[in-house]
């Protein structure tokens, strides 16, 4: 059996998790154009924009990581509110910038825009990581961090590479943007642009209007989505089979790189990360050589005066002096600003663990306890035909959710336990196409039977699809024990608000099971 992308808590395997949300397609119409947004007016630094730009996408998705139940329910919930409020402020930045605002970073020599262009970026990263988190299979990805890890340093590391995973994509391209210099490109060419409504006039940088229009496009966009939808938009067929592809990709990758042990893995993402780091420093706190001019080489060679060249070199070792002091400055504001992070996160992670006994909570739907089952005849397996048997039914999300599936095979792994409470067969049951889960089934070694639902019929006659993150398009994570005699013997509806679980260790749903049929 193939390991699985979350579980087991592997470093490696939660940064491809990681790589495959940012290609969710729900996730990279987002993320990639607010990025290019930002980086078409910092082309000069553009791995420090895209750190901080990450930094932004982890503010959002580490919380979530650390079991923030809060915020899972805001962008479950909520969803119009979110979008539209980031879909405005989106909005109003492009609208800035074609005004002619700054938003870059600062630099020796262009200290103006700074501190806005910083805050622009990071507000970026941040709208990215709230809407990528209204991505089901993002969203189902960082809920389960918070299930696998055992203590605050596991959601920590496992969250952080998450995020990595996310960003390591746009980390490629500014890295290669740099060894390649394709800031040189004839499309980067200085040009002007002048624009005019009724007195008001701009004139604006080629680049600016790039952004501008890509941020006021972006907004626009997210305010429809807002309010089209009141909840997650459910996933048309073609998502899903792109989510497939992705999430089988994924599983070779990870099971390719299961000799990993975690502390190598590890050091080798701590490695990368402080990489890019030093280099975004050094692109901060570099200042270009000041040469001379052809006129000026031209008059010092004619009248002989060798001044300026130890004029040119002072106050290069001035600048040199200079980067020296800003790169340290960063280095003490980057450090300061990680410890009060964590600081942070470390709260929240306590506060989530502290305020219940209960882990996994679950709500009971209807039907409840006691009423009889209503019918499954869904291809070749009739619950009707199993009368006299126990049956365990787990309605999940699906292919968009990977933990899904991770959730069954550590049902597997621990079958014997579940037969000792008497459990004669498992199946689950989805909305995907039976096609892609035959698929899904045979490149796991999943042996319990997953059957298909796509018009929700048996779904909505246990409710199960009450109890999820896409509203009532989807199921969410239900398990429902039917006696021999055809009668709810146990239920549990795990996937409901507000902590939205899409996977639990076996251990503690055979808890739970235990629990439901002790005598009253």
């Amino acid at each position: 059996m193939s390991s699985g992308i979350f579980f087991g808590g592997s470093g490696i395997a939660a940064f491809v998790a990681g790589v495959i949300a940012l290609f969710a397609p729900c996730c990279i119409s987002v993320m990639l154009p607010a990025y290019f947004a930002n980086s078409f007016r910092n082309r000069g630094v553009l791995v420090a924009m895209t750190l901080l730009f990450a930094a932004g996408i982890a503010s959002v998705i580490l919380p979530l990581a650390m079991g923030a139940s809060v915020l899972r329910q805001i962008f479950v919930s909520q969803h119009t509110a979110v979008y539209v409020t980031a879909g405005l402020v989106m909005a109003a930045m492009g609208i800035y910038t074609l005004a002619g605002g700054e938003l870059h970073l600062p630099m020796p020599g262009r200290p103006a825009g700074g501190r806005k262009g910083a805050l622009s970026i990071y507000s970026l990263g941040v709208f990215s990581g709230v809407a990528s988190s209204c991505c089901a299979p993002v969203l189902a990805g960082v809920i389960a961090l918070s299930s696998v890890a055992q203590s605050f340093t596991a959601a920590l590391g496992l969250g952080v590479a998450y995020v990595f995973g996310m960003v390591a994509p746009l980390f490629l391209i500014s890295v290669m943007w740099d060894r390649f210099d394709w800031r040189s490109s004839w499309l980067f060419r200085q040009r002007q642009f002048t624009w005019r409504i009724g007195p008001l006039t701009r004139t604006i940088s080629g680049t600016a209007l790039a952004s501008g229009l890509l941020l006021a496009g972006m907004g626009a966009a997210t305010v429809w989505v807002g309010l089209a939808y009141d909840a997650m938009p459910a996933t048309s067929d073609w998502q899903i089979r792109v989510t497939f592809w992705l999430q089988q990709s994924g599983q070779v990758v990870t099971d390719w790189l299961s000799w990993l042990p975690n502390w190598a893995g590890a050091a080798l993402l701590l490695g990368l990360a402080a990489f890019l780091v030093r280099r975004a420093i050094v692109q901060l706190s570099t200042t270009p050589p000041i040469r001379k001019s052809n006129n000026l080489q031209q008059h010092i060679e004619a009248s002989g005066v060798d001044d300026d060249d130890s004029q040119l070199r002072e106050r290069n070792r001035g600048n040199s002096s200079m980067d020296k002091r800003l790169d340290h400055r960063i280095s003490r504001k980057t450090i300061a600003i990680v410890c009060a992070a964590i600081l942070g996160l470390g709260a929240i992670y306590f506060i989530n663990t502290r305020q219940s006994a209960v882990k996994y909570k679950f709500q009971v739907g209807d039907p409840v306890v006691g009423q009889l089952a209503p019918q499954i005849q869904l291809g070749t397996f009739n619950l009707g035909g199993l009368r006299g048997q126990t049956v365990l039914i787990y309605f999940q999300e699906g292919l968009t959710c990977e933990p899904c599936w991770d959730q069954i095979k550590d049902i597997e792994k621990n079958q014997e336990a579940f037969r000792s409470l008497g459990i004669d067969h498992i199946v689950s049951i989805t909305t995907d196409p039976s096609d892609l889960l035959q698929k899904k089934t045979a490149s796991l070694g999943i042996h319990t039977p997953v059957l298909s639902d796509t018009d929700l019929s048996v779904s909505k006659a246990y409710n199960a699809n009450k109890y999820g993150m896409m509203g009532d398009a989807r199921d969410g994570h239900s398990f429902i024990l039917v006696g021999p005699d055809g009668r709810i013997r146990w239920r549990a509806d795990y996937g409901g608000a507000p902590d939205y679980t899409m996977f639990l260790p076996a251990a503690d749903l055979l808890a739970d099971i235990r629990r439901g049929l002790e005598p009253k």
